[in-house]
């Protein structure tokens, strides 16, 4: 039985070094009672993938155990962009920005305050209205100017 399991380990050694996409791979093979071991560590899940279907190919093989790790970053960005292929309808619009306010809005706000805080002293000694309310009503004014925020 040991000629069997060597002349399918050798059969699995040359069909890996003839595929493009294993043979630069570092894939120990080993084969027991015509189960064949994959064991090392691979730079993309592509070539996992092909070790493996190259090994269930071949008619020798009864059973395959894929003991391939895939290197973290390709597997990171491998599963990632799965993740995103599966998720990509299921996502909610994305939320619209809050508005931030205009220039313009500032500019009218400042022109307010300038204006209450000139016009009203004015007025209290023109018309002669008590002070008191007309300082009242000015605090109100940039109190409200300054604590608005559109939205």
């Amino acid at each position: 039985m040991a000629s069997c399991d060597v002349r399918t380990a050798l059969t699995v050694i040359v069909e890996l070094n003839a595929d493009e996409r294993t043979r630069h791979e570092p894939i120990r093979v080993s084969v027991q009672n015509d189960v064949v071991m994959l064991a090392g560590r691979v730079r993309t899940p592509a070539a996992r993938d092909a070790a493996a279907g190259i090994v269930r190919a071949i008619p020798a093989a009864n059973d395959v155990c894929v003991a391939l790790s895939v290197r973290t970053r390709a597997l990171a960005r491998h599963d990632r962009d799965d993740f995103v292929q599966i998720v990509a309808g299921l996502e909610p619009p994305a939320p619209r920005r809050r508005r931030r306010p205009s220039r313009m809005l500032a500019l009218v706000n400042v022109a307010v305050l300038i204006l209450v805080w000139l016009v009203l002293p004015v007025l209290t000694v023109i018309v002669g209205l008590p002070a008191l309310p007309m300082l009242i009503a000015a605090l109100m004014v940039t109190t409200g100017v300054i604590y608005t925020r559109p939205g």
